[in-house]
């Protein structure tokens, strides 16, 4: 199997998936899944398909508000007094860019406001001009509440601008697509994002004309639409599969068309090959698509493994990041691209814990290991300086050779590969073990679980055979090994106050896939005892791994210790009870007494 005849087809399919996703807005949404469709016929895939959810900003699954679909015409930001020689700032469609995501209709002339100062000043009818800070969602949440017309940023979330050979970057864009809110809210709040060079100038203008206007005209629409996620697949033997994930509609082509992209070239690649298992794809809205999936068709017992690639066309520095499922649920998969990766020694691996991306299927109530690789540092990432011509074919080949092993191992994998993959378990277990100093009884415990997750490999047919038994008494072995070689001595630990509560509790989580509070930013003085949870994107690591600890049969007490061994975890035994208490209350978990 060789990625390389394929790589200008990736290309090709990268180029036209960035065409329309780079204006970001559903409308263009419906090209980009026509597009995908177009190319997986033509690769001769079967159940070609656009699913659709719901997308009216209020319906939230695990607490995710999928977001009201959004189209713009056209948008511009000029300035009206004090008169310049240039007053045009920016213009949606010469600079997609310009505009923030979920800017609502509006032509507003107003004042500016610098954002260091609106935690005092009167935001009524004005524009919030951040040039120092990026003004992510909570903070413009508070600014239009106060009532804000808009926000103008100059910003770029990235440590680049300055540095030696990034002069470029002070005439970039960064993409404002978690900004502005994507669900009803008063008023027509919009946004524009201008770039460093002309944050510059505006700040100076702002400081000696206090009374600078500015004029906001905007043509767009929000309202009740749809959801996609892209599905089809390259078939196989059996009915099992191997998953490929990552995202769609983002307006850069390497966040994500390429990770699409590269996927696709890997499906190419497989077609000639031998395949036990077929080869299922899911093109995502970033994380909200799986999360709506698996509400809606949690059908995943013939899904054996999967990937997730995202922004794997530029890098900087080689570095991949290896985003595992642990601690909750660790598996195989991880040494096995650990083990491919030793034959690409020009790249290094970021070994990182479970969180958010298209990687839901990779939880302990799914069960499918599904790991992803991202090539962090990219200087455009989400930036209007994330095009085509910057990808680069050399790193596309390399992680695509990388991807391509990964998945032709899997896709065939029986018996015997899954003796193999535990006993490279076994030895990627041992080395995690061998470099703690502190701790090894809990992660002990995760060895014996990431070795029994080879047992997925297994086909159909040899479920409850002596090669079923014959396996489990082989990885069986190994963990045993691992408990000799390194002993852990017992310790006592004093019970902290609260602990007793929690032995009473026995969650059991009721949604699949992560959870964010999103549905909850605007509702924080109803729920005072968890309210410093609330914030936007994901709730914080411990919280999404309580949960998916809570499977109804551990009590809270046992989710706690491994809170506490494994994730960090630096709260009170009556933190977590809150928790689960808020959690019961809205229904995302049910909680029973422990006899």
């Amino acid at each position: 199997m060789d990625i390389s005849p394929h790589i200008d087809f990736i290309l090709d399919a990268l180029r036209r998936i960035h065409a329309s996703d780079r204006w970001f807005s559903s409308g263009r949404m419906a090209d980009t899944c026509r597009t995908v469709e177009e190319i997986m016929a033509g690769l001769g895939m079967s159940g070609i398909e656009t699913r659709k959810y719901p997308a009216d900003g209020r319906t939230d699954c695990g607490g995710w508000l999928m977001p009201l679909s959004w189209d713009a015409e056209e948008a511009t930001l000029e300035i009206v007094s004090p008169e310049t020689a240039e007053p045009l700032l920016c213009r949606y469609t010469e600079s997609p860019c310009s505009l923030m995501l979920n800017s609502r209709p509006a032509d507003i002339t107003a004042p500016v406001v610098f954002a260091e100062d609106a935690a005092n000043a009167d935001l009524h009818g004005k524009f919030v001009f951040a040039s120092r800070t990026f003004p992510g969602l909570t903070i413009a949440l508070e600014w239009l509440k106060r009532g804000a017309a808009g926000i103008v940023s100059s910003v770029l979330c990235s440590n680049d601008l300055g540095k030696p050979g990034f002069e470029f970057l002070r005439d970039s864009r960064q993409w404002c697509n978690y900004t502005l809110p994507h669900w009803p809210v008063d008023g027509n709040p919009v946004g524009f994002s201008l770039t460093p060079r002309q944050g510059e100038m505006l700040e100076a203008l702002l400081k000696n004309h206090s009374d600078l206007l500015l004029r906001a005209r905007v043509r767009s629409r929000l309202y009740s639409g749809e959801l996609p996620l892209v599905t089809g697949r390259l078939p196989g033997e059996t009915d099992e599969e191997i998953i490929l994930t990552g995202h769609l509609f983002e307006q850069g082509a390497n966040d994500n068309a390429s990770g699409i992209a590269l996927s696709l070239g890997i499906l190419r690649a497989m077609i000639p090959e031998k395949r036990r298992r077929g080869i299922r794809v899911f093109f995502t809205y970033e994380a909200r698509s799986l999360q709506a999936y698996l509400r809606h068709a949690p059908e995943t017992e013939r899904m054996v493994a999967g990937l997730n690639l995202d922004m794997v066309g530029a890098s900087v520095n080689n570095v991949v990041t290896l985003g595992t499922n642990r601690p909750v649920f660790p598996h195989y998969a991880v040494p096995l691209l650990k083990d491919i990766f030793r034959r690409h020694p020009d790249y290094s691996i970021k070994e990182t814990d479970f969180v958010t991306m298209d990687n839901s299927f990779g939880e302990p109530l799914t069960g499918v290991p599904l790991p992803y690789l991202l090539l962090s540092g990219d200087p455009n990432y989400h930036k209007s300086g994330d095009v085509p011509e910057r990808i680069d074919p050399a790193v596309l080949r390399t992680v695509g050779e990388i991807a391509l092993e990964y998945v032709g191992t899997l896709v065939n994998a029986g018996y015997a590969e899954a003796r193999k993959l535990a006993f490279m378990t076994y030895r990627e277990e041992g080395e995690r073990l061998r470099n703690l100093s502190d701790g090894r009884d809990f992660a002990l415990e995760l060895a014996g679980e990431a070795l029994a997750s080879v047992r997925r490999l297994l086909p159909a047919g040899d479920k409850g055979t002596l090669r079923e038994a014959a396996l489990n008494r082989f990885t069986g072995r190994l963990h045993r090994r691992l408990i000799r070689r390194f002993p852990e001595e017992p310790r006592s630990v004093a019970e902290e106050p609260g602990t007793e509560k929690l032995r009473g509790m026995v969650p059991r989580k009721l949604f699949r896939g992560f959870f964010s509070f999103e549905k909850y930013l605007c509702r924080k003085e109803e729920f005072p005892a968890v309210c410093r949870l609330f914030h936007a994107w994901n709730a914080d690591p411990w919280v999404n791994y309580a949960l998916m600890w809570s499977d109804g049969q551990r009590d809270a007490a046992e989710i706690y210790r491994r809170l506490k061994a494994g994730a960090n975890f630096k709260g009170t035994p009556e933190q977590l009870s809150e928790l689960l208490e808020f959690m019961a209350g809205e229904g995302y978990v049910v909680l029973k007494k422990n006899e």
